[in-house]
């Protein structure tokens, strides 16, 4: 991966931004443990005008620190938003999980709902195995692919 341009940074929520690869890393920070609903919400905003302004053709969602458990509304919300928001879908998006298991579903579960078919994903363990998948097409430790 090249240059990498940092486009937000919140306690909650790190965005950086890789040109030449088109691709954007998401980062939740250790901090979402204190995250409210209304911080969640606003993340997936800031998430959805960076995605309206940037080329972005792949995401890197690293969910390792992730410890805001949202509700079944809320997931709903964030998939309903971010259908009704961005037309153009990534053509692959590398999930790094949370080790925790009742994350790791609610993630798959809005993954889903989000892609309907029209994006690749893989969710992976290690961080670097999934750019060598989003930039070099390379699967290590990957698994779970939708097309």
């Amino acid at each position: 991966m090249t240059t990498r341009t940092i486009l937000y940074s919140s306690q909650f929520l790190k965005m950086n931004y890789y040109q030449s690869d088109s691709l954007l890393e998401v980062v939740w920070q250790p901090a979402t443990k204190l995250m409210a609903q209304a911080d969640y919400q606003e993340c997936f905003y800031s998430y959805i005008n960076i995605r309206k302004k940037y080329n972005i053709d792949k995401v890197l969602l690293d969910e390792r620190q992730m410890l805001f458990t949202p509700s079944t509304m809320l997931i709903n919300w964030a998939s309903s938003t971010l259908n009704t928001n961005l037309q153009i879908k990534p053509s692959q998006i590398a999930i790094v999980m949370n080790h925790e298991f009742v994350q790791q579903l609610l993630l798959k579960l809005l993954i889903e709902e989000v892609s309907k078919d029209s994006s690749d994903y893989l969710f992976f363990i290690n961080r670097d195995d999934a750019i060598q998948w989003l930039v070099e097409d390379i699967i290590m430790d990957g698994y779970q692919v939708s097309t």
